[in-house]
């Protein structure tokens, strides 16, 4: 087993709904990366796990992953485990109502998409924002993220934020 095909089959449960399993596959991931020594894969690990903390709302690990992740992957110049770690972690804040912070995680996971071309990063960033923009009141601002992040989404045909900017402009409406 290699952990990278562990780790998938985690993601495949972790978007069927199916946390417990999907946590099993992560730390499963997670423990090999640490024995073989692949830290490009434990960050990505740290990521998913933080990831899944916040999706069974426990914010406080999911941050401690989430920025271990970041950190590791910023020692290793991974730019797109980077970028996920501060979107996710923008996730948690907002889950949080820590709307200013979750913006700056947002904002910084966005600075380092563009940067690098990862339009999937760019388009999630923008429209999280913009949906972050519209829960405080300030939907001129959101108009604008969500418009961006949603042409995006639809020139590399990413369904998921597709889907995602189209509700939210619908409560823009």
């Amino acid at each position: 087993e290699t952990a990278s095909a562990i780790g998938n089959i985690g993601i495949v449960y972790h978007i069927k709904g199916e946390l417990d399993k999907a946590r099993i596959y992560y730390e499963r991931k997670l423990k090999l990366s640490e024995e073989l020594g692949k830290r490009t894969e434990l960050a990505q690990s740290l990521n998913n796990i933080g990831f899944l903390y916040k999706d069974l709302g426990e914010y406080k690990k999911a941050i401690s992953h989430l920025r271990q992740s970041y950190k590791i992957s910023k020692e290793l110049s991974d730019f797109s485990t980077m970028s996920g770690a501060l979107i996710n972690l923008g996730h948690v804040l907002k889950l949080q109502n820590n709307f200013q912070k979750a913006e700056i995680e947002f904002e910084k996971g966005l600075l380092i998409a563009e940067k690098n071309g990862m339009k999937h990063l760019m388009a999630e960033a923008l429209i999280e924002i913009g949906e972050l923009f519209l829960d405080i009141g300030q939907k001129d601002k959101a108009v604008d993220y969500v418009d961006q992040g949603l042409k995006i989404s639809e020139e590399i045909g990413f369904a998921e934020y597709i889907e995602k900017g189209k509700a939210v402009k619908e409560k823009l409406k």
